[in-house]
C-alpha cells in the first residue's frame, strides 16, 4: 500500500513540477523568486507541504526550485536592491537581416553592438564579447580587426599585422579608471574574443564598485554604448550557400546573452533580362514593356537602351524599378531595345556582344498622317464626286486622280508663317492624304488649301496635330 501511495505522490509531484516551471516563465516570476528567498508565499508553501507528503512516508526529499536568486542574472531582474549592468545587444553584417542578405563580395564587415541600458543600476566593469567564425566559411588568414567604440571614444587597434592579437589601455578621465581592451583570434578555433575590464588606477585590479565600470547605464544614449568591428573574406563558396554567425556577449556576472543571428546568402549569379517583342510598326507613342528573373537576391533595377534607326545604342532608363513605359518616338522611324538588369546583389547582367545584331525588340513608328475632305466647286459633278481631270488628261494611270493641289500649314501664332507646304494630289472623292515630318506633332496650325489659280481656303480655326493621324473636313460646316 505504501509503494502505490508513494507512486501516487510521485506523479503528483512531477506534475506540481512541471505546473511550478511554467509559472516561473510566467508574470509571476520574481514574486516566486523572491518567495523562494524569504521563505514566504505560496510557492513556498507547496513545496513545504510536498516535501511532507513525502517524509509521511520516510521518504526524504529536498526540492530545489528551477530558478534562485543566487541564479546568474536572476538579481538583476527580479531583486530591487541589486545593483547591476544590463546588456541588450545586436549583431551587424552586409544588408538587411530582415531580407534574406544576398552578397556577391568577398570581404564581409561585421559589428557587433552592446549597450548597458538606462535602467541599469550599475556601470559594466568586465565585457566578454565571443564570436566563433567557421572554418568552412572564412578564410582565416584575411581576419583584421576594426574599430571599437566605447561611448564617444573610438579606440583602433595598433597598427601592422592586422592579423595580430592586440592589448590597448584607455584612460577613462569620467570615471577615474584605466580601460584594458585585450582582442585575440585563435586561427586554429576561429575564436574571436575582446575582453573590456576596468582597471584601478592605482591596483591595476578590476573595480569592484558597481558605479565605477566603464560602461555606465546608458542615460544619454551614447555614453552607455560600445561595439567592436572585424573584416573577414569568405571563401569561395557556391552562388546560393548561406553563412550563418552568431555573438555571445557577457556583462559581469550576468548570464551570456547570444545576438540574432546574422544571415548573409553568397549571391554571385547574374539575372537576366529582355524586351518583350513590339509589333512591326507602332505609333509614334507606344509602349515599351520588359521582364526578368533571378534566382538567389531578385531583381533591383533595369538599364533600358534604344537605338534609332540602325544608329549606337544610348541609354534612355536607368536602375528603373518599373517594368514599362511609354516611349516618345518620330514618325517613321525604327527602334530597337535591349534591357540589363542588376540584382539586389549588385550583379548587373552581361550586355550583348552586339546589341544591333540581336535587340531584344524592334519596332518601326507609322509616318504622322493628315488626312483632307475637300471639294473644288470648278471640279464637282454630283453625289460627292469630282471630275478625274487628270486621268481624262492621261496624266495618270489612277481612275480617282482629280486634280493636284497645295497643302499648308500655317502656325497657330504666326499665320504669315508656312511651317509645312506640299503639292499632292486630290482624288475624285475629295480625299487628301499627306505625310507629315514629326515635327509637326504636338503643335497647333491653320491648314491651308490652293488649287491652280484659285483663292486659298482655310480652316476657320488651328488644328491641333496631337496624334499620328490627323483628319479636316473643309466640306462640313
Amino acid at each position: 500500500m505504501k509503494k502505490l501511495s508513494l507512486f501516487i505522490f510521485i506523479v503528483f509531484f512531477s506534475c506540481i513540477s512541471i505546473k511550478l516551471k511554467a509559472q516561473f516563465a510566467g508574470p509571476e516570476f520574481c514574486d516566486q523568486v523572491n518567495d523562494f528567498n524569504g521563505g514566504t508565499g505560496p510557492a513556498t508553501d507547496l513545496i513545504s507541504a510536498i516535501e511532507g507528503a513525502f517524509g509521511f512516508f520516510g521518504v526524504e526529499i529536498h526540492i530545489v526550485p528551477p530558478l534562485s536568486p543566487n541564479t546568474p542574472g536572476v538579481d538583476a531582474m527580479c531583486n530591487p536592491g541589486f545593483k547591476g549592468s544590463r546588456d541588450p545587444n545586436a549583431k551587424y553584417g552586409v544588408g538587411n537581416n530582415l531580407d534574406n542578405v544576398h552578397t556577391r563580395l568577398f570581404s564581409l564587415p561585421y559589428s557587433i553592438v552592446f549597450e548597458n541600458i538606462i535602467s541599469a543600476t550599475a556601470s559594466a566593469a568586465e565585457v566578454w564579447v565571443i564570436d566563433t567564425l567557421s572554418s568552412a566559411k572564412f578564410d582565416f588568414s584575411t581576419f583584421h580587426f576594426g574599430s571599437i567604440q566605447i561611448g564617444d571614444s573610438t579606440l583602433a587597434p595598433f597598427e601592422g599585422n592586422p592579423f595580430q592579437n592586440f592589448s590597448i589601455i584607455n584612460q577613462r578621465q569620467l570615471h577615474g579608471i584605466d580601460l584594458k581592451v585585450e582582442a585575440t583570434f585563435d586561427i586554429l578555433t576561429g575564436i574571436l574574443r575582446w575582453h573590456f575590464s576596468s582597471l584601478d588606477t592605482i591596483t591595476y585590479g578590476i573595480i569592484q564598485d558597481p558605479d565605477r565600470g566603464f560602461l555606465p547605464p546608458n542615460i544619454d544614449g551614447i555614453e552607455g554604448t560600445g561595439s567592436v568591428t572585424y573584416f573577414i573574406d569568405r571563401k569561395n563558396l557556391p552562388s546560393g550557400d548561406s553563412i550563418h554567425n552568431v555573438a555571445t556577449i557577457i556583462f559581469d556576472a550576468n548570464t551570456p546573452i547570444q545576438t540574432q543571428t546574422w544571415l548573409v546568402v553568397v549571391d554571385t549569379t547574374r539575372p537576366n533580362s529582355y524586351v518583350n517583342t513590339l509589333p512591326i510598326n507602332s505609333p509614334s507613342f507606344f509602349q515599351v514593356s520588359w521582364s526578368g528573373s533571378d534566382i538567389h537576391a531578385g531583381i533591383l533595377h533595369y538599364d533600358i537602351y534604344v537605338s534609332e534607326n540602325d544608329s549606337a545604342f544610348k541609354l534612355w532608363l536607368r536602375s528603373t524599378v518599373s517594368t514599362a513605359a511609354m516611349y516618345h518616338g518620330i514618325a517613321g522611324t525604327k527602334y530597337e531595345f535591349y534591357s540589363i538588369a542588376t540584382d539586389r546583389a549588385l550583379n548587373r547582367e552581361f550586355p550583348p556582344i552586339e546589341p544591333s545584331n540581336s535587340p531584344d525588340a524592334t519596332t518601326i513608328t507609322l509616318p504622322a498622317v493628315l488626312n483632307l475632305k475637300v471639294f473644288i466647286e470648278g471640279l464637282y459633278v454630283s453625289n460627292e464626286k469630282m471630275q478625274p481631270l487628270l486621268f481624262n488628261s492621261n496624266l495618270s494611270v489612277d481612275s480617282t486622280a482629280c486634280d493636284s493641289i497645295i497643302v499648308e500649314l500655317h502656325s497657330q501664332s504666326d499665320p504669315d508663317n508656312i511651317a509645312f507646304s506640299k503639292k499632292t494630289l486630290m482624288h475624285t472623292d475629295g480625299h487628301v492624304t499627306i505625310l507629315l515630318p514629326s515635327s509637326i506633332l504636338s503643335h497647333s496650325y491653320y491648314i491651308a488649301i490652293r488649287h491652280r489659280n484659285a483663292l486659298e481656303t482655310w480652316s476657320k480655326n488651328a488644328v491641333l496635330f496631337n496624334s499620328d493621324v490627323t483628319n479636316f473636313d473643309f466640306t462640313s460646316p
